[in-house]
């Protein structure tokens, strides 16, 4: 819990200021901003199509009809894509206006859009590949200490969480999931991925209790 009384400096404007002139945020352990609201201000009011007001279509449209921005035409129903995003649940273009606006984008436009899902995706599955690499590195060890063969990769064991549809196979949880060998490395079995399957931890205690050969 903040104190009103207390001062602090904004990192911004570098002076010292109540504490009641800066935003709360959940992101810090003082739950102060860094920034002291007027600096907030300032900097939103810098950012580009601050104030711009929605570009809307002049002439006259029609009953049963929708306005295009883009052409300022009137134009049925039927001349814009479905968009579910908006109250209308069509576009804010007509389809001839967004195939010329697409027709007129730089060659490597496609490429260029890829390459950033390719990016936003890599940093969505980035826990998940440090986890599997130090899954790997883990169960390899263990393998060269009882002498067995099979040595995994990391994209082994993304495999084998993508096969198992990232749940434990005997439970179906999702919570405290661990690789488990089906044949034990102690009594025998090879540490290949056809040896393994995700399994949580509590089931993976149990089959190892109860396993049988």
């Amino acid at each position: 819990m903040t104190n009103d009384n207390a001062t602090r400096t904004c990192q911004r404007c570098k002076q010292d200021l109540p504490a009641s002139a800066f935003g709360k945020t959940s992101g810090r352990r003082d739950g102060l901003h860094t920034h002291c609201r007027e600096c907030c201000k300032l900097r939103h009011r810098a950012t580009p199509g601050y104030g711009r007001r929605p570009v809307r279509c002049t002439t006259d449209v029609l009953p049963g009809q929708k306005g295009c921005p883009k052409c300022n035409q009137s134009l049925p129903l039927s001349a814009f894509g479905a968009d579910r995003s908006r109250p209308s649940g069509l576009h804010c273009y007509c389809k001839e206006c967004i195939n010329v606006a697409a027709r007129s984008r730089p060659a490597d436009h496609t490429s260029r859009v890829k390459q950033r899902e390719r990016i936003r995706q890599a940093r969505v599955e980035a826990p998940l590949r440090t986890k599997s690499r130090e899954a790997a590195a883990a169960h390899n060890r263990r393998a060269k200490q009882y002498g067995v063969p099979g040595r995994l990769t990391t994209q082994h064991v993304l495999w084998i969480w993508d096969y198992h549809g990232h749940k434990c196979k005997d439970c179906g949880t999702r919570e405290d999931l661990t690789l488990d060998h089906v044949k034990p490395m102690s009594l025998g079995g090879t540490n290949w991925p056809a040896n393994l399957q995700v399994a949580c931890r509590a089931c993976n205690y149990e089959r190892w209790l109860n396993y049988e050969g």
